[in-house]
């Protein structure tokens, strides 16, 4: 559409397109046009970037289902020889029972849902090796107690989180890492969807 088009030009538009006001705010991440998937360019993180988003009541998910889904372009997998942070869901200090993040394996390449050390840890670690330097669309969808990741339209593992994720308290999401830089990931990122309530993908 040639009216979209003319709106998204060379800009890192950080506003929550849902009308809610959850706006992110920006450390070190940048707009860049020589790598895009669609629009005229991607936001790049680089080892130390990330984009954080207000903790609000919107991302406690509860026991419902939830979908999170984004596209994703690594440069770099290894980092603290572990994974590379990707998405995260950050509860208050001292609240890692209830932490969710989706990770990229540095050995495996694999998309990782992991709970937190004091939760389930590995929720599903299974799948399709993500290349360096290629697209990918990535979505992490909970059904129930059923936890799926899907890439490229693709189910590459399931598992299981039976949790009430936040139920009484806001986290707030962080793209590209955590609070803490460890594990801070190396590439490009658009598209970047939460819902609350829904399991958008039920089926490759």
């Amino acid at each position: 559409d040639p009216a979209f088009e003319s709106i998204l030009v060379d800009q890192l538009d950080l506003n929550d397109l849902s009308g809610n006001n959850n706006n992110a705010s920006n450390v070190g991440a940048s707009f860049q046009t020589s790598v895009k998937k669609f629009y005229d360019g991607a936001t790049n993180f680089n080892g130390s970037a990330v984009m954080n988003v207000p903790a609000s009541s919107d991302f406690a998910f509860g026991s419902g289902d939830f979908t999170i889904e984004f596209w994703v372009n690594t440069s770099v997998k290894t980092a603290d020889g572990i994974y590379r942070r990707m998405f995260v869901l950050d509860g208050p200090t001292g609240d890692t029972g209830t932490n969710l993040s989706l990770n990229i394996h540095a050995s495996s390449g694999h998309v990782i849902a992991w709970g937190g050390n004091a939760g389930p840890g590995n929720i599903v670690n299974q799948g399709v090796n993500i290349a360096t330097g290629d697209w990918h669309h990535v979505e992490c969808v909970r059904q129930g107690t059923s936890v799926s990741i899907y890439v490229n339209g693709s189910l590459q593992g399931t598992g299981t989180d039976s949790r009430s994720l936040f139920a009484s308290s806001t986290p707030a999401p962080r793209l590209g890492g955590a609070s803490t830089s460890t594990g801070r990931m190396n590439g490009y990122m658009q598209d970047v969807r939460i819902y609350k309530g829904i399991a958008k993908y039920t089926s490759s």
